[in-house]
């Protein structure tokens, strides 16, 4: 929590306010998480300081000052993984659709390099699978086949948001 001294770092320019944090470390409490979207929108104002936060899909890395093990040896991104992809989105739906190369081997690459957590093997009608929890809270499920033919990573971010990257 921040405390008013804790803000004498904190740069004016404008409307706008920047505060340098100089110290990140773990505390033996816990409080409520809460990871939300509204209407495409993933930054927002909180606290008695007004400090705007964004809400992002990245995985931080552990910077030696104690990080969560979900965030300790975050790997790629959603956007890395998607990165150089092929979107073939149609406009029916909630899925951002895209096409890659590599089969289900490169699927089970990605669905790693997300450094995902409470790892599952499944069976899916297509064969067998994984399936497990970003750092935010997002499902990731990589599996042999789909309807539409071909492995897939499927990413779920919310109801509203899902991934799903043909391999």
């Amino acid at each position: 929590m921040a405390t008013k001294d804790d803000m004498k770092g904190a740069h004016s320019c404008g409307y706008l306010s920047f505060i340098i944090i100089r110290l990140v470390k773990k505390l033996d409490m816990s409080y409520p998480l809460y990871n939300f979207e509204v209407e495409d929108f993933h930054s927002y104002f909180v606290g008695e300081f007004g400090v705007l936060v964004h809400n992002s899909y990245e995985a931080a890395g552990d910077s030696g000052n104690g990080g969560s093990e979900a965030t300790k040896g975050a790997g790629k991104t959603v956007d890395d993984i998607i990165n150089g992809a092929t979107e073939t989105t149609n406009k029916k739906g909630v899925a951002r659709n895209f096409e890659k190369s590599g089969g289900f081997e490169q699927t089970l690459n990605d669905f790693e390099n997300l450094n995902p957590t409470n790892v599952d093997d499944i069976q899916t009608k297509y064969g067998s699978g994984k399936v497990g929890t970003l750092s935010d809270g997002s499902r990731v499920v990589a599996r042999q086949g789909s309807k539409t033919d071909g492995a897939t990573l499927e990413i779920t971010v919310s109801n509203r948001k899902v991934y799903k990257i043909r391999y």
